[in-house]
């Protein structure tokens, strides 16, 4: 796990809090050209899963919604 933290610190200034499908997630577009997403889901207030999202064609079907940080 924290060699893939790691890994994404580079990708930061290209990552935004998103609604991913009605769920709060990450998205990740450097360019311009969403690469990866990143949804959460909450139990008692803390993270119990993460799902990384990065196939394009996955991608392309998501419905993202940008929030305002």
């Amino acid at each position: 796990m924290a060699k893939g933290a790691t890994a994404a610190t580079g990708r930061a200034a290209f990552t935004g809090l998103a609604l991913v499908d009605g769920t709060v997630g990450l998205a990740m577009a450097p360019r311009g050209r969403l690469s990866v997403v990143l949804v959460f889901a909450f139990t008692d207030g803390l993270i119990t899963e993460i799902d990384v999202l990065a196939e394009p064609e996955r991608l392309g079907r998501l419905e993202i919604a940008v929030l305002d940080n």
